[in-house]
């Protein structure tokens, strides 16, 4: 009995050091980066001690309410307090910037004035909302009945609805209701929202695929590189959510040619290529934190090609998770939220490394490190031993690592063997796939 009690103890010794390993690494690490960093901006508090002290007091309130602080706690704890002061540090910055590009772009198409710029972007615009409007002509006239309500008003449902989307995509991918709000504050998802981007609608078309695979289609219509998760489809051979996808596209690009014409299509296109360009001119601004910023073409694209390749080799939903890593590595252009399709790869990680992801996509968001969370995500196709365990597991009782229910309490998926739980296609006992899959026991409705 003496042995079996040591030998259980030298098990549980070895994920609870590596837990507190990573914990202090990641810490020290966000220290060092964020050093010269003050709150909300230069000439503010300085970011450090704020820092530190907030992972201290979150670990006495962890402890006072839970009775234990485990070491996997000291890096959730980190990671949402890094969330918190790094969004205070965007605040200082011109709020809702995209959605002004969308609502001014619905003025001037309404007053019947250009739309697309397309010369070179040479400068950054003192209002970001002049930055150029991308989108294809027929969500012109969409944004031209918002461009009727005052902006204030606009402003409050975007955020109120985006919100809403967003816990909806959390549901749908299986994120437990726990931690919806602090992934609220996660810098991915908080510049969304900040900035009124439609990122934040799009992530509902993607966590919705295993259901509505034609909203994988229809979030390309916004940002192109999107679409390269409605390739998923082509694995899973769900023809006809695709064609119906791509179906709802023609249709509404027709609808509503009489009312945009041909020459802003025209004009959409010169405004692209403008835009592509201008990213030469101003990098920092127009690539953001995108691959081709860093890397030659060649590079940047020879991995882009990489993380199609083994989203396409895996199967069901691992293989969306993976789809919306490679729209990420793909993208032409990328800002903070655009990491938000990465989230339900992030989940398949064990629980150390999956807050470790989020924890670097945190401090300093868009940068080096950002794309250090992208590689450990990649690194876990092929290292077993970054995955969660393959099979479901209690949300209370036994969890990652084998240790009890006081670690699966920060557990994003409360123990779920994967995103996407409850896709039905995915669940043993189901046939068909998407939205008209139905269990095997149930008659079938269209017999």
């Amino acid at each position: 009995m003496t042995r079996r009690v040591v030998s259980l103890a030298r098990r549980r010794a070895g994920p609870v050091a590596l837990d507190s390993v990573v914990a202090i690494a990641f810490i020290a690490v966000s220290v060092a980066m964020v050093r010269d960093w003050e709150i909300p901006k230069p000439g503010g508090v300085p970011f450090v001690p704020v820092y530190l002290a907030a992972i201290a007091a979150g670990l006495v309130a962890v402890r006072v309410v839970t009775g234990a602080a485990p070491p996997v706690a000291v890096l959730v704890v980190a990671v949402v307090a890094g969330m918190v002061l790094t969004d205070l540090t965007l605040v200082p910055t011109q709020a809702f910037r995209d959605l002004g590009i969308y609502f001014k772009a619905g003025q001037h198409f309404v007053a019947g004035r250009a739309v697309y710029q397309t010369g070179l972007t040479t400068s950054v615009p003192v209002d970001r909302t002049d930055y150029p409007y991308l989108y294809p002509p027929f969500t012109l006239p969409f944004v031209g009945l918002v461009s009727a309500v005052p902006l204030p008003i606009v402003e409050a449902v975007v955020t109120v609805v985006g919100v809403a989307a967003l816990f909806v995509a959390f549901r749908l991918i299986g994120i437990r209701p726990r931690w919806w709000v602090p992934l609220l504050l996660w810098p991915p998802v908080f510049q969304g929202l900040y900035v009124g981007n439609v990122v934040v609608f799009t992530t509902l078309l993607f966590a919705a695929g295993p259901w509505f695979g034609a909203g994988l289609v229809l979030a390309a219509a916004f940002k192109a590189y999107s679409g390269l998760a409605a390739l998923w489809l082509v694995r899973e051979r769900r023809w006809h959510q695709l064609a119906l996808g791509i179906a709802a596209l023609v249709v509404v690009s027709i609808v509503t040619l009489p009312l945009v014409g041909i020459d802003q299509w025209r004009a959409w296109i010169a405004a692209l290529d403008a835009f592509r360009r201008s990213q030469a001119v101003l990098p920092e601004y127009l690539y953001g934190g995108a691959l081709p910023r860093y890397l030659p073409w060649v590079v940047s694209s020879a991995l882009a090609v990489l993380a199609v390749a083994a989203a396409a080799f895996a199967r069901r939903t691992e293989g969306l998770a993976r789809f919306g890593v490679a729209t990420v590595v793909a993208s032409p252009s990328l800002y903070g939220h655009g990491f938000i399709l990465a989230l339900p790869a992030i989940t398949t990680l064990r629980l150390r490394w999956a807050w470790l992801a989020l924890g670097l996509t945190t401090i300093s968001p868009g940068g080096a490190n950002t794309w250090a969370a992208i590689v450990l995500v990649a690194l876990s196709w092929v290292l077993l031993v970054l995955r969660r365990p393959s099979v479901s597991l209690p949300s209370e009782g036994m969890t990652d690592q084998g240790r009890g229910g006081e670690i699966a309490s920060y557990d994003l998926l409360g123990g779920a063997a994967r995103p996407w739980p409850a896709a039905p296609s995915d669940e043993p006992g189901w046939i068909g796939r998407g939205w008209r899959a139905r269990r095997v026991d149930e008659p079938n409705p269209s017999a």
